[in-house]
């Protein structure tokens, strides 16, 4: 992945693309970290390549004031929402997959909840605050993934709000970080529901 910035509001927002060979030409996905950590989760275990070679040019944002991001700017998360449409509208080429975990899981939501037409799809990862969300107003494919064992968002929860709108799949034994505790069982459910989504 290769650092770049784009401007927002006169601050320097840093954020990560995928520099692989013919990148140019294939579906986009943003990936969003959570809380506790920043853009170079995805490629700790090994997600980016795994996106690359199932066709998709992986973007990562790192989240303006989350602790470990490069972007130290706080920013309330009205702004978040703003910088996420700005990002798609004048770099992503076409309609990406939106995927976000935790917090992002719930900003994904939540951007998908105003910006359904901008995006394609939605992959939400132990998202938080569901309860603020109208999961009624969005209108693309979703999916939920959780850990049996996550501890900061429910996962009977969340799953019975999500199946009404999309899809949803239990990580058994995982944690929060469910990608994390078991990367290859989560990287089959995403490439499973991505090829879904692809074929509609």
């Amino acid at each position: 992945m290769q650092e770049k910035y784009f401007e927002f509001e006169g601050k320097r927002i840093i954020y990560f693309e995928s520099n692989a060979k013919g990148s140019e030409k294939k579906k986009r996905i943003l990936l969003m970290h959570g809380y506790s950590f920043n853009s170079s989760v995805w490629d700790s275990f090994g997600f980016v390549d795994f996106l690359e070679g199932i066709g998709y040019a992986p973007l990562a944002l790192d989240i303006p004031g989350f602790p470990k991001s490069s972007n130290k700017e706080n920013m309330q998360e009205e702004k978040i929402l703003e910088l996420r449409n700005l990002l798609i509208k004048n770099i992503v080429n076409g309609k990406p997959v939106l995927l976000g975990a935790s917090a992002s899981g719930y900003l994904a939501l939540k951007f998908a909840e105003a910006n359904s037409k901008s995006i394609s799809a939605v992959i939400a990862v132990g998202p938080v605050g569901m309860d603020s969300i109208n999961l009624a107003k969005i209108t693309v494919p979703v999916l939920g993934i959780w850990g049996s064992e996550d501890k900061v968002s429910d996962p009977d929860s969340g799953k019975c709000k999500l199946k009404s709108i999309g899809e949803t799949a239990i990580i058994k034994g995982a944690r929060h970080a469910c990608y994390l505790d078991k990367p290859e069982e989560f990287k089959k459910i995403v490439s499973s529901f991505l090829s879904s989504i692809e074929a509609k």
